[in-house]
């Protein structure tokens, strides 16, 4: 998975933004429609918006994105939002982070739906 080292830089990140960080939590491989805690909030990613990426092994003149619809929940609030692979959202007193997204596309077509994991990262600082 080309996007877990997206992890590891965002990490770091966070790690040289701030002096020090409170708390990271990772979820990792959830497929669609399936709920996981991590940090403070509950994501739900419930719909691939677009999967653009470059297949593995292809040249391709620019990388693609893959953009996801998530429902993140906290407390009594809930909102749904588009992600892209190793962007972030600044939420409910942290950043949630689409840390990695599996399994890379193939040649022919893009993977089913029920093939698709995402990984999430959830930092809050001081």
């Amino acid at each position: 998975m080309k996007h877990i080292p997206a992890l590891f830089g965002a990490l770091a990140f966070a790690a040289c933004a701030a002096t020090s960080v409170a708390a990271t939590s990772i979820a990792n491989f959830v497929a669609l429609r399936q709920s996981a805690t991590v940090g403070s909030v509950i994501v739900t990613p419930l719909q691939v918006i677009e999967d653009s990426r470059c297949p593995a092994n292809a040249h391709c003149r620019w990388a693609g994105r893959l953009v996801l619809r998530v429902r993140i929940e906290w407390g009594s609030r809930a909102e749904h939002r588009d992600m892209v692979g190793g962007g972030s959202v600044n939420i409910a007193g942290g950043t949630l982070i689409l840390s990695g997204v599996g399994p890379e596309p193939g040649f022919a077509d893009g993977p089913k739906s029920s093939e698709y994991r995402f990984s999430f990262t959830f930092v809050t600082g001081p």
